[in-house]
């Protein structure tokens, strides 16, 4: 088209410029008109979807198996006793320094902290 109205007289630069642009233009819309334009993640629903039921007592060996890998790995990670380790706690069994009330007050106290480490009390 801009061929043919510059045979039949010509337009000035600007006209020129301004008519291609057009051109492009209806080329471009030509060509991807029949593109679909890109759905949000809103908008798009998925056509099946799957599912997987887990039975209550295969969540209950989920649970005691992860507890037990976190046991493990605390165990892992303590400090093995070395043998005179071991033989003072074998004294302190025998001469009943465990039977202590001091002794017994610390170890109530620790365990209370180990269950509820706040130190509220219900």
């Amino acid at each position: 088209m801009i061929d043919k109205i510059n045979q039949l007289g010509g337009l000035n630069n600007e006209q020129n410029k301004a008519a291609k642009i057009e051109k492009k233009t209806k080329i471009k819309k030509s060509i991807y008109k029949d593109v679909k334009q890109p759905q949000t993640a809103s908008e798009v629903k998925p056509e099946k979807s799957d599912t997987v039921n887990i039975s209550k007592s295969a969540r209950e060996l989920l649970k005691l198996r992860a507890e037990a890998e976190r046991y493990l790995k605390l165990v892992q990670e303590k400090p093995t006793l070395n043998p005179e380790e071991v033989e003072e706690l074998r004294n302190k069994v025998q001469n009943d320094f465990y039977l202590k009330d001091d002794v017994i007050d610390k170890i109530v106290n620790k365990l209370l902290s180990m269950i509820n480490p706040s130190g509220k009390i219900d």
